[in-house]
This record gives C-alpha cells, sequence and structure tokens, in this order.
C-alpha cells in the first residue's frame, strides 16, 4: 500500500505572502513556524492575519525550509499532553459529574478505546450501481423470452 498522498495542495496561496509586512515581523514568523509554533498562535504573537501567517507556512513548506513531518509530531505530542491532562482531571472529577453530561463522552471514550486496542485499519468502500430498463434489455439479448413470475394460485387467492 502506498504511504505517499495521491494528491498535492492546491496553490492557493500568493508567492508574496506577508509582503506588506515589516521585515523584522517576517523574520519573526518564520522563526516561529520553523520552531514548530501553530499558525493561530504565531499570528496572535506578531499581531499578523492568521491567513496570512498560514500563506506564508504553506510557502516555507513548498520551498523546503519548513518540514511539515516534525511539526505534526510536535502537535501530536502536544495534542497527547492535552489528553493526558484531560484524563487525569475527568478522572479525578468523574464522581461529580451528572450521570446525563457523562453519556456522550463515555461513548466516545469506548469508541476511541477500541480503536486503540484494536488498531486494525479498516476501509469502508460504496458502491453504487444504477442500472435502467434498457440496460437490462441488452443484458437480456433482443428476442430473448420474458420471464414472468406469478405467484401460486393460493397466494392469488387470500386477501
Amino acid at each position: 500500500m502506498d504511504s505517499e498522498p495521491k494528491y498535492e495542495r492546491m496553490d492557493t496561496t500568493s508567492p508574496g505572502a506577508g509582503a506588506k509586512l515589516p521585515k523584522a515581523t517576517k523574520k519573526r514568523i518564520e522563526s516561529l513556524l520553523k520552531q514548530g509554533t501553530p499558525p493561530a498562535e504565531t499570528a496572535k504573537l506578531v499581531a499578523a492575519d492568521p491567513d496570512t501567517v498560514r500563506e506564508m507556512r504553506n510557502n516555507l513548506a513548498d520551498a523546503g525550509q519548513l518540514d511539515m513531518l516534525a511539526f505534526k509530531r510536535r502537535t501530536a505530542a502536544r495534542l497527547a499532553s492535552f489528553i493526558d491532562k484531560s484524563l487525569q482531571r475527568l478522572d479525578n472529577e468523574v464522581d461529580d459529574i451528572p450521570i446525563g453530561q457523562l453519556m456522550l463522552p463515555t461513548a466516545i471514550a469506548i469508541d476511541k478505546m477500541e480503536k486503540l486496542v484494536d488498531p486494525a485499519p479498516t476501509v469502508q468502500v460504496k458502491a453504487e450501481l444504477r442500472i435502467s430498463a434498457d440496460d437490462i434489455n441488452k443484458l437480456l439479448g433482443f428476442g430473448s423470452p420474458v420471464v414472468d413470475v406469478t405467484p401460486p394460485a393460493e397466494e392469488n387467492t387470500k386477501g
């Protein structure tokens, strides 16, 4: 199975993203992005437009100046830390949470636990077949005998 994506990100960024920003701000944004700071957080730190920062990140990645895999790994590590803290807090406070508020989170936790215990990959395939009467006639062939299915006589008299 090929692990490389089959499709590339559409080029929707402008090569001049951040061109209107002061050089010091651009350098600060690039530095923060290369350190793995998320674009939204970077935008807040430098008071820049988040879309501009995202475009700058995409341009850096396209130019090979930003290791997106390392960025994703750091983000995954941050999420793991968040989840660990959340689960600890939930475990400590679960006795004080009303049962009505626990039903959905419990169902989600059960689903996630099943994925962790049995991480077998699953593939869902949806297939649709549309066939018309003309298609059926072509499959049967012109002049083929007509198949007529009539129910037995005793079923016709029931009512």
